[in-house]
């Protein structure tokens, strides 16, 4: 045969490529299982039994029966017994409208991690029955896949429709079943399906009963019942739920009962443009407080076990440990392991760490989030059901319901704070005032001593003591404001190294690209010796290093004053031009953004105190509105700040606005935004507002938020300083 004579060939299958799909694809034995059960509800079968029973030889044996519309010879020889078949895909519902699970055509070889032998046998509506014998030991024996025989029968009966898988299996397929791994399914069991519950609130689901029988593991392991759903889902200390369009727009419902004076129902609009990428979404948060106290609560408000007793709060920690986590459902099937308690997919716990006062862990939530198949949602359920394909529609959903439970969050932090729940915010110049000041003694000691008829010139003489040690007190108070402030100026340079990054990437990227280009010219020069490579191509060049340098050190400038290691002293400075540096830093970042940055001011207008405090302020202020306008595409873009002054030219206020999504009057009312801690941004500190609050006070400022429809309003008050000298 001549060596370049080309050949059609074929792919074989090797034999145990079937128990690679099934057996090796699959997690574990309870996701094999769960493959079986959605099989049932794809067959229209209002429920499912699942029967584990222990033979005495120390074998297994497990049967899967259901009352579905069965399958005829035709249907098992063309689809069931074709590994990857398109025939649910393309079918996409089932003759009475469920939307088919199992899509992949791989589900049913799970079955190999449960056991040696599978006996399948399947009726039709029409008596038609067909009989499966599948021993997995001859996949693994032989060489491709086409050498595998396997038995199919058929005849007819008059027994009812269904299908009935029992898998027989020793050794290790016994010993696979302890009690963790029987805890573990049914674990699985109860969150397979959407509960009631949520599909009461928003699509209902046809009935789908699960029902579970052990026998023969031994009393402490052997149960029967129907599976039942987690029972905390309804005792919840605060809810939110509703949908989100493909459009991003949508609606959410706040909802709490852990103060019922507060209880009422509130309508939250919703506009996520991410969400066009992962399709429309639906979703039921429930949070719960973990303290001692709140899962008393919880009791008291009826949490019973599943014989329905009362439990205790050991118990009650338990069952949220177990039932805990953020859920993904499509067609009524949970997407494992989204879901599980130890499977974080929104990083929440990340996020608590980050900021614990506003944000909640992953024990504490128990959620659902319902998606559209994968032809409208772009989000694909990887083969070895291990989850979601890591693409752009999983990370929107990701984003997208994390913004949903950072909604959830700001209200519960306000509703805590009211409540005394929250750790109380310190105002650090006040309170260091107060823990400093020497007056209430010096009031306490000088009526003492007059009571005993104590000299006049020795009252006298100890009260110049205790001023004395008044006054070195308030110089350690400036000394460690002074620190402080320091502090809080170089987190608002945090804020700013991006932006600086970019700006001065300009200029030095035209050092460096020019740095080459006259050492090249020069050396031209020297070789050919004309006059002209200097006049033409060099000089042009250096003159544009004057400007290029100046930007930088402007630049620099500006950020002079946020780096320092120590303070000046204060002094007078033009309100009006030291916030008009700090616009220039962010021009670059408005305009390609689209942001329309101005400032209304008034020359006259100079304030005592240091630079640094307007540079926190602003900073902070531009920061958010930039990243909020950015984020829900306001359709006009612009921030304006407004400098007011009395007739002598002395600060009255300054306001400070932007066409963003605003903030929540309730919000505005209690004064959360401020704390340390309060964020409605993803991964954010909340620190920024509570740092310009702490600025503005030291410049004799009170800044506050005001109602406003069309976006934020900030307003900078002067206020009168009583009993104390300005730093």
């Amino acid at each position: 045969m001549s060596v370049n004579e080309n050949d059609d060939h074929v792919i074989r299958p090797a034999g145990r490529h079937i128990l690679t799909i099934g057996r090796e694809l699959i997690q574990d034995p309870s996701a094999a299982v769960l493959e079986l059960v959605k099989n049932a509800y794809d067959a229209d079968s209002p429920k499912v039994r699942l029967s584990f029973q222990a033979r005495d030889n120390d074998g297994i044996t497990i049967i899967v029966e259901d009352h579905g519309h069965g399958m005829s010879k035709k249907t098992v020889l063309e689809a069931w017994l074709v590994p990857s078949t398109s025939d649910k895909l393309v079918r996409h519902k089932s003759p009475k409208g469920r939307i088919l699970q199992g899509r992949k055509g791989v589900g049913r070889f799970a079955a190999s991690m449960l056991g040696d032998i599978l006996d399948m046998e399947t009726v039709t509506e029409t008596g038609e029955r067909t009989r499966v014998l599948m021993d997995w030991m001859a996949f693994e024996n032989s060489t491709y896949l086409d050498e595998v025989r396997i038995p199919v029968t058929t005849d007819w009966t008059n027994v009812s429709s269904g299908t009935r898988m029992t898998i027989t299996g020793a050794g290790e397929f016994r010993t696979t079943w302890t009690k963790k791994q029987f805890d573990r399914l049914r674990k699985e069991l109860k969150k397979l399906v959407v509960p009631t519950t949520l599909a009461s609130d928003l699509q209902k689901e046809d009935d789908f009963d699960i029902l579970l029988n052990i026998e023969g593991f031994g009393e402490d392991l052997d149960w029967n019942g129907t599976v039942e759903p987690f029972p905390v889902f309804d005792l919840y200390d605060y809810r939110i739920f509703g949908f989100v369009e493909k459009d991003g727009k949508g609606e959410l419902i706040y909802h709490q009962k852990k103060f019922e004076r507060n209880s009422i129902e509130e309508i939250i609009a919703i506009n996520e443009k991410e969400i066009g990428r992962c399709g429309r979404i639906e979703v039921d948060i429930r949070v719960f407080d973990r303290e001692s106290s709140s899962i008393g609560k919880l009791i008291q408000r009826g949490l019973k076990d599943e014989s329905g007793n009362y439990i205790g709060k050991q118990e009650a920690q338990r069952l949220l440990n177990e039932s805990c986590g953020v859920g993904v459902y499509r067609n009524g099937f949970r997407i494992r392991p989204l879901g599980d308690p130890d499977f974080d997919w929104l990083k929440l716990n990340h996020r608590r760490v980050q900021n614990p006062s506003m944000c909640i862990g992953s024990n504490q939530v128990i959620g659902f989030v319902r998606v559209q198949s994968e032809e409208l949602s772009g989000l694909i359920e990887k083969s070895a059901r291990d989850g979601l394909k890591e693409n752009d529609a999983y990370e929107a959903l990701k984003s997208v319901t994390t913004k949903i439970i950072s909604k959830l969050e700001a209200k519960r932090f306000s509703l805590r704070k009211q409540a005394g729940l929250s750790r109380k915010v310190v105002q650090v110049e006040e309170t260091l005032e107060k823990f400093f000041t020497l007056r209430d003694v010096r009031k306490k000691i000088s009526k003492k001593l007059a009571d005993h008829k104590v000299e006049p010139e020795v009252i006298e003489s100890v009260m110049q003591s205790i001023d004395d040690a008044e006054q070195e007190r308030d110089r350690q108070v400036e000394d460690i404001l002074k620190e402080f402030s320091i502090y809080q100026a170089h987190a608002a340079l945090g804020k700013l190294i991006n932006i600086i990054l970019h700006e001065a990437r300009k200029p030095l990227s035209f050092f460096r690209n020019n740095a080459k280009n006259i050492e090249g010219l020069y050396k031209l020069y020297l070789k050919e010796g004309k006059i002209e490579i200097i006049k033409e191509k060099l000089l042009p060049v250096i003159a544009l290093f004057p400007e290029r340098c100046g930007r930088l050190t402007e630049l620099f400038s500006r950020l002079d004053p946020l780096a320092a290691d120590k303070r000046e002293k204060p002094a007078d400075f033009s309100l009006g031009l030291q916030i008009h540096h700090i616009l220039d830093i962010f021009k670059h970042e408005a305009d390609m953004n689209g942001v329309e940055l101005q400032l209304i001011d008034d020359p006259r207008v100079f304030i005592h105190g240091w630079i640094q405090d307007i540079d926190a302020i602003f900073s902070n202020l531009l920061d958010n509105s930039l990243y909020w306008i950015k984020e829900k595409s306001s359709h006009t873009k612009k921030i304006w700040i407004e400098i007011t002054a009395d007739s002598k030219g002395k600060p009255l206020y300054i306001d400070y606005r932007d066409t963003g999504p605003g903030i929540d009057d309730t919000l505005i009312i209690e004064g959360s935004i401020f704390d340390p801690g309060f964020s409605m941004k993803p991964g954010g500190h909340g620190l920024g507002l509570a740092i310009a609050g702490e600025a503005a006070r030291r410049l004799g400022f009170s800044l506050k938020a005001l109602s406003n429809p069309g976006g934020v309003w900030f307003r900078m008050e002067a206020i009168e300083k009583t009993n104390q000298e300005t730093l």
